[in-house]
């Protein structure tokens, strides 16, 4: 008998775990998949005790303080194949070349991580040539030690990076196809319980708003949107640990950050006829389609992180 192909995936958010979940669903029964939860985001904890208990596909769940600890991790398991969010920067370079080493044979895939994926702007053209000749990666699937990326946008990919050399996979199941087949285990991962709603809330009205923050919380933003007078949902970024949400008031409810945007947007589809979604360079527009539901992209001049 031949042994189980052998495979971890690095997640350092939500969406990303349930990236992981469609992946993973296409392999074969006999793959031995592994989750390997980066503790970057709110209730991290919580989440991965969730997933140990519902979500039986993984044969472990696991928690590092860092990507690097997770990449480091790699020499203690016998791995064929690791999916990572990002190869982006010589730091990441190092620290996969240094994986390669010690797992020979090893197979480095990069999977789908929202709008990033597709973006070509992540240094300035000059610095990116000399990345490229390094054969650092200066976009996602652009590291030469990279063999593989997974995405659900395979000819856009190409007609943006033309010239690629790594494999490009196109993932073939619609993610918005995969929340409304396992809507009930997605809730009890992020959520806990039945309801991404806060409990006691009752609906205002026909129609919502619903905000979703990046990196910060742009306070005059939602100011501006309780002045509606419809029901608002503020949504966190999943990265934002701690926030004083005090002075939010009327018909303005907080929606838990763990839970993925796209969940909490379905679940809300229920209970209106008509939602708008606020957000800055959000790729939940990428995933989800609704008749009742519309976005309005506020941009965002945040330095990344």
């Amino acid at each position: 008998m031949s042994p189980r192909e052998s495979i971890v995936f690095i997640v350092t958010k939500p969406l990303q775990i349930m990236m992981a979940m469609v992946i993973r669903d296409s392999f074969k029964s006999g793959t031995s998949c592994h989750l390997y939860i980066v503790n970057d985001f709110f209730n991290v904890t919580e989440v991965s005790q969730r997933l140990t208990n519902h979500d039986l596909q993984w044969r472990s769940v696991t928690n590092f303080p860092t990507r690097q600890a997770a990449i480091d991790h790699l020499q203690y398991r016998s791995v064929d194949n690791v999916f990572i969010d990002s190869d982006v920067g010589i730091r990441l370079y190092l620290s996969l070349r240094a994986a390669k080493r010690r797992s020979k044979g090893l197979k480095i895939s990069v999977y789908e991580e929202g709008c990033g994926t597709y973006q070509d702007d992540y240094y300035p053209p000059l610095k990116a040539g000399f990345l490229r000749l390094l054969g650092v990666g200066d976009r996602l699937g652009g590291c030469h030690l990279t063999d593989e990326i997974w995405l659900y946008e395979k000819n856009e990919y190409l007609d943006i990076f033309p010239a690629t050399k790594t494999l490009v996979r196109e993932i073939r199941q619609p993610l918005h196809d995969f929340l409304k087949a396992n809507m009930g285990l997605l809730k009890k991962i992020f959520v806990g319980n039945d309801e991404v709603i806060p409990s006691g809330s009752e609906s205002n009205g026909d129609a919502c708003i619903i905000y979703l923050s990046s990196w910060r919380v742009y306070e005059e933003v939602v100011s501006d949107l309780q002045q509606e007078k419809k029901d608002l949902y503020i949504k966190l970024h999943p990265h934002i640990k701690n926030y004083d949400s005090r002075w939010i008031s009327g018909h303005c409810r907080m929606l838990p950050s763990a839970v993925p945007a796209e969940i909490a947007i379905m679940d809300l589809a229920k209970h209106y006829l008509d939602i708008l979604v606020y957000h800055h360079d959000s790729s939940v527009a990428r995933y989800v389609s609704l008749e009742n539901l519309r976005f309005v992209n506020l941009g965002d001049s945040d330095p990344l992180p």
